[in-house]
């Protein structure tokens, strides 16, 4: 078959839904799907798993239509073993919003699992409490997380918060 450069992506279970990005064709990771576990090694070396590739992979390796190869196996290099792919999804990035989309096969992060993510957000024009505030109430109401999931709020809110509790314990003393 054809071969090309795909660059590798760690994924995680219901990291596209946490993006709300949904599939071209097939499915995205389920940890009660067959083979969507974490992929089996041996010594250094992949064997098997699933992989979901962006439409931008799926095309380079010659399927324009994104269904077309769904359930097929796939080898993402020498010495490694086959994978099936079980989805495609639309061609996103994941981390910096104008960073250029490159081909990715997508595989459970089976090294830093479980994966975190990080969601950076700039605010102007608006405090940073009121912001986060709302959008805690905005996240309990609308997202339900997976077991195993935690959200932190930090940066910039968390600084906020502690010197907010300094000033409690400094203010009634003066």
């Amino acid at each position: 078959g054809p071969t090309a450069h795909i660059n590798l992506g760690a994924a995680d279970f219901g990291l596209f839904e946490f993006y709300g990005v949904r599939p071209l064709a097939g499915r995205l990771f389920r940890p009660d799907a067959p083979g969507d576990d974490l992929p089996r090694m041996r010594p250094g070396v992949l064997q098997q798993g699933s992989m979901i590739l962006n439409a931008s992979a799926a095309r380079q390796v010659g399927f324009a239509d994104p269904a077309r190869i769904v359930g097929r196996t796939v080898a993402i290099g020498p010495g490694a073993g086959d994978f099936t792919v079980v989805g495609v999804v639309p061609d996103v990035t994941l981390d910096l919003l104008n960073a250029e989309v490159k081909p990715t096969a997508y595989l459970v992060d089976f090294l830093n699992y479980p994966a975190e993510q990080v969601l950076n957000v700039r605010l102007t024009g608006r405090d940073i409490g009121g912001y986060v505030e709302e959008a805690k109430q905005t996240v309990a109401r609308e997202l339900k997380l997976p077991s195993g999931y935690a959200l932190t709020w930090s940066g910039q809110y968390e600084n906020m918060i502690r010197v907010r509790q300094r000033l409690m314990v400094v203010v009634p003393i003066a």
